[in-house]
């Protein structure tokens, strides 16, 4: 049975919090996701839950049945699933296709499913890994010497155009995407917003990846980074982008750098799904040259 979306009205931040957590945590089985394996792709569940049913589809309860049907008078069609939940099962279907190798062993280790052949492979495969991203990483300090250039004239574009974000810019975040973000890029103005909340969550360390000596002052500064970052994710959301708006859910959901808000994070979560559908809908009605 399809989880519905939880009621949250008059119950306290907590509460509801609670309360979607465990639905989208049910949605997400339901769709094929493993919570314990695709934490990265909760979001999908997240903004499943929340959809919106499509024009002309409604709920109903039968008689005799226990679960709920949509029905659309216009197609004179019923079904016990969701309209929308095919297009999330499809959307999972193309991600895993985009998913790492690495995590595609983890996925087959975790249920049975490698020969001690192929386990023997996956390991020599992550050596041979191990040691291509230390030679990367040479390769990378050599490009950044390179690349100074670039990143001095970056500085003087922060400093003609930056002055109105001067307030967000941080040296906890990394410069280049900061760079790219002033300029108009969504896709950096999230990953400088999802960097900051990156660094205050690891408590092991501070800005600079040193075990922190005073805990009341990374506190302090844990706080300025979620803070620091909402404002990134805002700044996107400002700009129409659809990511933009899924970090500012996140943050309110989990209340990272703002307060807990069950609530507003479900109607923003039902704001992007309708932005995917009309996204679709585009595409369908003007299907690209």
């Amino acid at each position: 049975m399809r989880p519905l979306p939880p009621d949250v009205k008059g119950l306290s931040a907590k509460e509801a919090a609670r309360r979607i957590k465990n639905a989208t945590l049910e949605y997400a089985e339901y769709i094929g996701l493993e919570p314990d394996l695709d934490k990265d792709l909760l979001w999908l569940a997240q903004e499943g839950l929340m959809a919106a049913l499509p024009d002309g589809w409604v709920l109903k309860s039968m008689k005799g049945l226990g679960d709920p049907v949509y029905y659309n008078k216009d197609l004179k069609k019923s079904m016990f699933e969701h309209p929308t939940d095919e297009k999330y099962r499809k959307m999972l279907k193309k991600l895993r296709k985009k998913e790492p190798q690495e995590m595609k062993i983890q996925r087959r280790l975790q249920t049975g499913q490698l020969t001690e052949e192929e386990q023997e492979k996956a390991r020599k495969k992550e050596i041979r890994r191990k040691r291509l991203k230390l030679v990367q990483h040479w390769l990378q300090r050599i490009a950044a010497v390179s690349a100074f250039a670039c990143i001095a004239y970056g500085v003087a574009y922060i400093g003609f155009y930056g002055w109105r974000m001067q307030a967000m810019l941080s040296r906890d975040a990394p410069i280049i995407h900061q760079l790219v973000a002033i300029i108009g890029s969504c896709e950096a103005t999230v990953s400088v917003g999802s960097h900051l909340h990156a660094l205050a969550l690891d408590s092991k360390h501070d800005s600079v990846g040193n075990a922190p000596d005073d805990a009341e002052n990374w506190v302090q500064k844990k706080g300025e980074l979620l803070q620091l970052g909402m404002k990134w994710f805002l700044h996107a959301q400002d700009k129409g982008c659809t990511e933009g708006t899924r970090a500012v859910a996140n943050s309110y959901y989990y209340g990272r750098g703002v307060e807990a808000d069950a609530s507003k994070a479900a109607e923003l979560f039902s704001e992007c799904a309708k932005k995917g559908e009309t996204a679709s809908s585009a595409a369908r009605v003007c299907p690209p040259c």
